[in-house]
């Protein structure tokens, strides 16, 4: 009798791990970031432009709300800013590798002959900053002038 539990558990466990195993491999395939961490995933992030800002090489942004997006990151790396929905600008930039983590997302900005101009991003979880500038797009090493 105890052989004949054992084998009936055995099946039971068995069947149980297929039907995990089957779960998660429909979930992958269904969700391609499934178990990816944030760095690697969608990479993308929203950021507060609170001033008519220029982009180096890019747009004019307007004061809001925009969506920043790495769009490529081999060659050239380009970030798209999307209000609404909408592309609203494409520019090259750098991912310049920071070492650690950020704690948060926030824009940095200098100021041109009275004008704001965007330089970095930082974007909270990323260990990576976006860098926009003379340097962007050369190679991943470049360093913003701060």
């Amino acid at each position: 009798m105890q052989r004949v539990v054992s084998k009936s558990i055995l099946k039971s466990v068995l069947a149980s791990l297929f039907a995990m195993a089957f779960v998660v491999s429909v979930a992958s395939a269904k969700f391609p970031s499934f178990g990816r961490s944030a760095d690697k995933a969608d990479k993308s992030a929203t950021v507060d432009i609170p001033a008519n800002t220029q982009v180096p090489n890019g747009p004019t942004l307007a004061p809001g709300t925009y969506k920043v997006k790495v769009l490529s990151e081999s060659g050239t790396p380009q970030v798209g800013f999307y209000k609404g929905g909408t592309l609203v600008g494409q520019v090259a930039a750098s991912l310049v590798d920071k070492g650690r983590k950020s704690e948060e997302t926030a824009a940095h900005f200098d100021n041109a002959n009275g004008n704001k101009v965007l330089t970095q991003i930082d974007v909270n979880g990323w260990s990576k900053s976006i860098e926009f500038g003379p340097t962007a797009g050369a190679s991943g090493s470049a360093q913003s002038g701060q």
